[in-house]
């Protein structure tokens, strides 16, 4: 990485870190204004009630070829976890329509047409440490993400980043344009156009195995994303051999049907009652847990129950009189519409 390609991941970085304050900030000033007396915000431990922190990450970057009166004018914005606006930093929800920009579905936005390049970020835990830009049309700017100049301090603290190991492999020669202003710049292959941030994908497969799973937000390719904005009226079933995103694509799918984001944009495609996940074992449905916790706030979280075959076998009395359910379960995910019971 030269220094341009440097001064641009740390002005990315400066801007995340400027979403993120804010985006605390927001959530502390509204529970204190909106919360219960004081007698009454404590937990049935005898312990006072904390303010949710929001944890998130800004997933990557659009930019239009023109300035857009929707956007006040404005030519480019940000894909991230939360939607916020804030000192010239317009980011959308990923869960929101205008997603579809970034990770190029097919239910197509207004502003689909007129995408002239994207940028995908990659994170290591908490921290930004590289991003790709994918030009989409020959009349895309030159410089299609200007900096902003922000200058943000480093957050106290040591961030430990992962080694990648393993080889990466080397993209073909003739997709890859130089730019000194800009990260390697991949014009996709026509037999690859339906991979997002090739570069990144690969860093990330081979990266080392992480004992908990974490969401996928910036690499989440096209036909996945399909699978998880599939509107709530719709059934499918999804296989697949181990491995290839099944439980990633359920825990999305179950934080997208409840985002405040989606609901107040597609009312369409709502979900009414609550969604229930079953996985095959305890741990299993913890690692489903860990990642809708990262995905939704504390009000639509609680709208989606997790469960393991034993433990929704235990709810449902079952013990001692099935011998095997769903042996060959991976992943279910049930929109259960009250008042009807769920039955199995």
């Amino acid at each position: 990485m030269n220094a341009n390609q440097q001064a641009i991941l740390e002005d990315e970085r400066a801007a995340e870190r400027i979403y993120l304050e804010h985006l605390n900030k927001k959530a502390s000033k509204t529970q204190s204004e909106f919360s219960l007396p004081r007698n009454t915000r404590w937990t049935g431990d005898g312990k006072a009630s904390a303010p949710e922190t929001k944890v998130g990450e800004l997933v990557g970057r659009v930019s239009l070829t023109i300035p857009h009166k929707a956007l006040n004018s404005r030519q480019d914005y940000y894909i991230g976890s939360w939607h916020d606006d804030i000192d010239g930093i317009e980011v959308f929800s990923w869960a929101a329509p205008v997603a579809c920009t970034y990770y190029r579905g097919t239910n197509h936005h207004q502003f689909c047409e007129l995408v002239g390049a994207i940028r995908a970020f990659r994170h290591e835990g908490s921290k930004l440490v590289s991003y790709e830009d994918d030009i989409l049309q020959d009349g895309a700017n030159t410089d299609p993400f200007p900096r902003r100049g922000f200058r943000v301090p480093d957050a106290p603290g040591v961030h430990r980043s992962l080694p990648v190991s393993g080889r990466k492999p080397k993209p073909p020669a003739s997709n890859t344009v130089s730019s000194p202003q800009s990260a390697p710049i991949s014009k996709p292959d026509s037999a690859l156009t339906n991979v997002r941030a090739e570069k990144l994908l690969r860093e990330a497969l081979v990266a080392p195995r992480k004992a908990q799973l974490s969401p996928l937000l910036a690499t989440l390719q096209p036909d996945q994303y399909e699978l998880v904005t599939i509107p709530a009226s719709e059934s499918m079933v999804i296989e697949g051999q181990p491995g290839t995103g099944k439980t990633i694509i359920a825990a999305h799918r179950a934080a997208w049907l409840v985002n405040s984001d989606m609901l107040k944009e597609t009312p369409e495609k709502a979900l009414i009652g609550d969604v229930l996940i079953v996985g095959p074992s305890q741990d299993y449905s913890h690692q489903i847990v860990k990642i809708i916790n990262q995905l939704t706030d504390k009000s639509n979280r609680e709208r989606i129950k997790v469960h393991s075959l034993p433990s929704l076998m235990r709810v449902l009395g079952l013990i001692g009189h099935i011998v095997c359910l769903f042996r060959a379960c991976r992943c279910l995910v049930y929109a259960v519409r009250p008042p009807q019971p769920f039955r199995i």
